[in-house]
């Protein structure tokens, strides 16, 4: 992914070298919200190709950070995406915080659906 981002302190436990982006963008209000094997969520203004913020998926500083490989799923101001580090996240959708986060017993493999305030997804360890 052009313009990825990988600071040195994360880059050691990278386990790809050069960032791809695996997934489908989700689009709102002119904003790309897109997944990278860099680590990375990244909100990208469409118009200008300007990143508008970036989100580094490290569920605790102790353990690895994983490739952002769903595509996001947006609702109600916030974006919901997973990572192969066993994590599903809610980020605010216009400046990228952390709204929360939910642990799993293995990596979440699908991209969420929301439906009714809650939040839907699948796991390896043979969980919806």
């Amino acid at each position: 992914m052009e313009g990825a981002y990988q600071p040195p302190n994360v880059r050691k436990y990278s386990t790809y070298p050069i960032a791809r982006v695996g997934s489908y963008p989700a689009i709102a209000d002119g904003v790309a919200y897109v997944g990278s094997d860099d680590l990375h969520l990244y909100a990208i203004d469409t118009e200008t190709g300007q990143q508008k913020w970036r989100f580094l998926f490290r569920p605790v500083e102790y353990q690895l950070a994983g490739p952002v490989q769903s595509s996001p799923t947006i609702a109600g101001g916030t974006i919901f995406f997973r990572s192969m580090a066993n994590h599903l996240f809610a980020l605010d959708l216009a400046s990228g915080q952390e709204r929360w986060q939910f642990k799993t017993g293995g990596a979440v493999i699908s991209t969420p659906a929301v439906a009714d305030g809650v939040v839907y997804f699948d796991c390896f360890d043979n969980h919806l």
